[in-house]
């Protein structure tokens, strides 16, 4: 667990060039923003290098190019930059920027940075080439904290204590992700769902010993299903983590963890189109694609969420581009957000899901990192902020 705080507030960085590493790694359909959750929760820590009189070179990356294209250009971040009143100036080259006085409302903002194939190699010439470019460095990219990017883990690494930090949201992620790690109020309650369930199964371990509830959502809890012997038809199941699920089945029953399984699954038939029908718990058929939960499912965690003092939420069930399949995912979602605990909501496709139930707004916290904010609370040590200790 990392208890950091940003030295941004105190430092002296009139006229200092601030390399700020942000992760604005947005969902963007035909050049249109889709989700835009993720760049104004970098808002406080630009807004606050501006007002100090502090140069922004904005860095971050957006999707997983093959070299240079164009639809994953940062270009495409400019007019929502725009509208939100700041001037933009696009830099494609990792050139020295010259020392120049800017306003406050003037943005250096880089290109993609993995069109330079550098980034994800962790190379160290690259990484030097970033660092040049300012004064001082802020990492405010927590959702990419658990990757060994070169831009987060080795650029840091050029710059003295003294000027280098956390931003303002990695601060408030930390935050409130400590509050559920270390004595959250109980009763907890851990909703967990959607894919990776490689990714998903440590975290789940690594809760039962916190939580007093684990609510197993589609796509996460097939591979349970199927391992403790039940029809899932064709939904999603990683058979190879079959023993792993069976040993925290085990374990939550030792430690007197509830697992919750759904009651019933809202289904496609065949294939993810226009037919679906709400099905129960033991009967999906064999061309059955399990989605999301179904009425039952909801009416059944309406009891535990309200009595809950604590609650995380990361499930990605459903999706969300395709309005057919949302019906009974945005139902659950607003259950859990009419609840009164503490809650907190975990990255990704859940975002996308609350914004669809425009219950955003009512979670205490609501996290940009998807892997990272699980990679967090499942216990791993984030490296990226190994630097960011105090002496």
């Amino acid at each position: 667990m990392y208890s950091l705080r940003s030295s941004l507030p105190d430092a002296n960085i009139a006229n200092k060039k601030v390399l700020l590493r942000a992760d604005l790694n947005v969902p963007i359909h035909d050049g249109i923003i889709l989700n835009d959750f993720r760049l104004q929760a970098i808002l406080p820590t630009i807004h606050l290098i501006l007002a100090k009189k502090g140069t922004i070179i904005l860095a971050t990356h957006l999707g997983r190019p093959r070299g240079v294209e164009p639809q994953l250009s940062t270009k495409l971040l400019i007019p929502w930059f725009e509208k939100n009143n700041f001037s933009i100036i696009h830099k494609d080259d990792l050139t020295p920027i010259a020392h120049k006085e800017y306003d406050d409302k003037t943005i250096i903002l880089l290109e993609n940075l993995r069109f330079f194939s550098e980034e994800q190699k962790g190379d160290a010439r690259f990484a030097k080439e970033l660092a040049n470019l300012a004064d001082y460095y802020v990492n405010d990219a927590f959702a990419v904290l658990h990757r060994n990017d070169a831009s987060i883990s080795l650029t840091p690494r050029y710059f003295d204590k003294p000027h280098r930090t956390i931003g303002l949201l990695i601060e408030r992620e930390l935050t409130h992700l400590n509050r559920l790690i270390e004595n959250p109020q109980k009763p907890y309650l851990f909703i967990i769902g959607g894919g990776k369930i490689n990714t998903k199964l440590p975290l789940i371990k690594k809760m039962l010993a916190t939580t007093t509830e684990i609510a197993l959502c589609p796509a996460t809890v097939f591979t349970f299903l199927q391992a403790l012997g039940y029809n899932v038809g064709k939904s999603l199941v990683e058979p190879e983590y079959s023993m792993h699920a069976l040993e925290i089945v085990k374990a939550a029953q030792e430690l007197h963890v509830t697992l919750i399984f759904p009651q019933d699954y809202y289904i496609a038939l065949g294939t993810i189109g226009t037919k679906f029908e709400v099905t129960d718990s033991t009967n999906i058929p064999s061309h059955g694609i399990g989605i999301s939960v179904g009425p039952q499912s909801i009416n059944a965690i309406y009891s535990h969420a309200q009595q809950a003092k604590t609650i995380f939420m990361n499930c990605g069930m459903a999706f969300p581009d395709k309005p057919q399949t949302m019906v009974y995912a945005k139902k659950y979602f607003q259950i859990i957000a009419d609840s009164p605990g503490y809650k907190v909501l975990g990255g990704g496709e859940s975002i996308l899901i609350a914004k669809e139930a425009g219950v955003l707004s009512k979670f205490d916290f609501v996290s940009t990192g998807g892997g990272a904010t699980i990679s967090y609370l499942a216990g791993n040590k984030l490296m990226a902020l190994e630097l960011f200790k105090q002496a």
